[in-house]
């Protein structure tokens, strides 16, 4: 593996992390932990529990993905930036699965 390939990654990985650490901040909450595990890395925060703003956090990473595919376009990292955000979202154990749980869960 080159290591350009590898710096994608870990950009890509880092773009996404933020996405969530600027909502948690946004939303009142606390960053108090990072994970990595055999599923990837994620930011471990506490809040005040209130649904939207859970959903809000969870959504921002792929938004953060999103964000930086509309200012790159359609160029290599650009592009793997959108292939991020689209699996996050709609591969289980992603933030966008996550989302739809949290909601299903006040119903």
């Amino acid at each position: 593996m080159s290591y350009y390939c590898l710096l994608y990654i870990l950009a890509i990985y880092a773009i996404h992390e933020l996405g969530h650490i600027l909502a948690i901040a946004f939303t009142g909450g606390r960053v108090v932990g990072l994970k990595i595990d055999w599923r990837g890395v994620g930011v471990k925060w506490q809040g005040d529990g209130d649904l939207r703003k859970q959903i809000a956090v969870s959504l921002s990473g792929p938004v953060a993905n999103l964000v930086v595919f509309a200012v790159c376009g359609f160029g290599l990292f650009g592009l793997c930036n959108l292939v991020f955000a689209v699996a996050n979202l709609v591969l289980p154990g992603g933030d966008g699965v996550r989302s739809i749980s949290l909601i299903r869960s006040e119903h």
